[in-house]
């Protein structure tokens, strides 16, 4: 198995890329909290499958060499269920090339209820371009034109074949939905995918 860079090397360049962000430098002007670090507390959003030596290395990194004043860590589906204004949810994390889904109750991840499915956005846009062609439509969207028979681009009209699935990428997202039940509440929630 090939290995990947030594943490070290990774703590190194994410001190540089957060030291431009947080405090300007590397042509960025930051947030300017050079001055202000040491009253500043600040919240880690860690994602939900992660080596726990990593996290503390962050935090001391954060702590010590920023010198904030406090820091949480959290992880993500739980930071996304606090975003959305509740405490216990089902948490799907539809990504460009996985999907994970986490279950959160009362702010705490549930112990094995998490998982990663190798599919993601672009595998619906794939099956978008699928059912698109079967129903014979596809002519509606000339841009389609540059895919092949699958959504795979050509080497030949790469540009126009990313174009292509650029705007697959967009009606998916404008047309795309799931819709969650009223329940009893009456209120109806739609997701775009």
């Amino acid at each position: 198995f090939a290995r990947g860079p030594s943490m070290a090397l990774i703590t190194s360049a994410l001190e540089t890329i957060w030291r431009c962000a947080l405090f300007g430098g590397g042509g960025s002007e930051g947030l300017g909290l050079e001055e202000r670090a040491s009253e500043a507390c600040v919240v880690l959003v860690l994602p939900d499958l992660f080596d726990r030596r990593e996290g503390a290395e962050l935090l001391q990194l954060l702590l010590c060499t920023f010198g904030f004043r406090a820091a949480i860590a959290h992880e993500e589906a739980a930071c996304a269920a606090f975003g959305a204004g509740v405490s216990s949810a089902c948490v799907v994390d539809l990504g460009a090339q996985r999907c994970s889904v986490s279950c959160i109750d009362e702010g705490m991840p549930m112990p094995g209820c998490r998982t990663v499915l190798n599919y993601g956005g672009d595998d619906l846009d794939a099956l978008l371009c699928w059912l698109l062609r079967r129903q014979q439509i596809v002519h509606l969207l000339p841009p389609l034109a540059a895919l092949g028979s699958g959504a795979e681009p050509h080497h030949a009209n790469e540009g126009h074949a990313l174009g292509a699935l650029s705007l697959l990428s967009r009606v998916r997202h404008a047309c795309c939905h799931l819709l969650f039940g009223a329940g009893s509440h009456g209120k109806a929630k739609q997701v775009a995918l």
